[in-house]
């Protein structure tokens, strides 16, 4: 059993409550906000759909015929799914205050999404960018870092298909976090990674000498669920 309490939710009132009065995300789980799958209700994608039962059996259809069983009914009479900041799936029965059933390994804290991606379900997160860096050392303070730790990082900041970040004529707008390495929108209408804030170490072209507007826009409509992203001078 796993030892996660249900977060904001001290008692067994409060979980049935919540029961009542949770928006359902039809396509998706994300963590935070957070969203919930109750007993009796789908998560669904073209010909793929996950199915929550009233005593917490979780199992996935394909075209209506079952294709997994995770195996995790209990005895009881309404059942909550959700995504935890470690990752895991975890079930909870009405039964109960601790989840009776974990689905994913432990892993770093951050935001995740349970999705379906190119006919896959998988949790996601957190978000992962990579840099580009093609430079095999870089000197901080006559301490190297290697490529292999410039290449790509870990980043609770996250940017769904659609979404738009804007940019700043006043200076650099971050976008993502690891450690000593920043992605920014740069004055100039670019997408830059920063080393120890300052030190360049990848950058877009080409630039606006006096953008008016800029924007960091992530698209969707990619074959293969690659991620494309676009900087917009408007």
């Amino acid at each position: 059993m796993a030892h996660h309490l249900l977060p904001s939710i001290p008692t067994t009132l409060a979980l049935i409550l919540l029961f009542l009065s949770s928006t359902l995300a039809q396509n998706a789980l994300f963590t935070e906000p957070l969203q919930i799958l109750f007993a009796g209700k789908n998560i669904t994608s073209g010909d793929l759909t996950l199915s929550l039962s009233h005593d917490c059996s979780l199992i996935l259809y394909k075209t209506g015929s079952p294709v997994l069983d995770f195996n995790t009914s209990v005895p009881s009479s309404q059942c909550a799914l959700f995504i935890d900041i470690d990752g895991q799936l975890l079930l909870v029965p009405d039964t109960e205050r601790l989840p009776v059933g974990t689905i994913g390994a432990l892993t770093y804290q951050g935001r995740y999404a349970l999705l379906f991606i190119d006919g896959k379900l998988g949790i996601f997160g957190p978000a992962m960018w990579t840099n580009g860096a093609s430079w095999p050392y870089y000197s901080d303070h006559h301490h190297q870092i290697r490529q292999s730790r410039l290449s790509s990082g870990y980043s609770d900041y996250l940017l769904f298909s659609g979404e738009k970040v804007n940019g700043s004529a006043d200076g650099e707008v971050v976008v993502a976090e690891n450690g000593k390495l920043s992605a920014v929108i740069t004055s100039r209408c670019t997408l830059a990674v920063r080393f120890n804030g300052s030190v360049p170490v990848w950058d877009t072209w080409p630039e606006s000498e006096s953008p008016e507007k800029c924007q960091l826009e992530l698209k969707s409509n990619v074959l293969h669920c690659k991620l494309q992203w676009s900087l917009s001078d408007q």
